[in-house]
């Protein structure tokens, strides 16, 4: 029966009129879906954690590939700021492409495409 599968014990204390077989099914649809709201959302945070994961072993693998070289945090802006072809104090795609291939980085240019968007944060074509 329904409540069979819905109680810790056997089952064997079931409802009896059809009053309270109507009852004892909608606590069960209801007690369900109550549980089905939690699940979806920590299923929505596992995938977005997921999706993210990428993004993040890039971003691990550039700190990685930087510090092997001897370069530190506050190094980024100078680099940067020696890239920086037309002066405007920011880089877009063909200068961080310029410095990621000088600092022989070793990505994929697929992936400095993904570290550019990674770091491009509003999208406007540059970083």
């Amino acid at each position: 029966t329904v409540v069979t599968m819905t109680t810790l014990g056997y089952g064997d204390v079931t409802p009896k009129t059809s009053a309270g077989k109507i009852v004892v099914s909608i606590l069960t649809v209801t007690s369900t879906l109550y549980m089905a709201v939690p699940l979806g959302i920590i299923g929505n945070c596992f995938h977005e954690v997921w999706s993210d994961r990428d993004r993040i072993l890039l971003m691990q693998t550039l700190k990685r590939r930087l510090r092997q070289w001897g370069y530190i945090a506050t190094d980024i802006p100078k680099l940067f700021n020696a890239f920086d072809m037309d002066g405007d104090g920011m880089l877009d795609f063909e200068e961080f492409e310029r410095m990621v291939s000088r600092l022989r980085l070793g990505l994929r240019e697929e992936r400095v495409v993904q570290l550019f968007e990674t770091l491009d944060e509003d999208h406007g074509g540059s970083i």
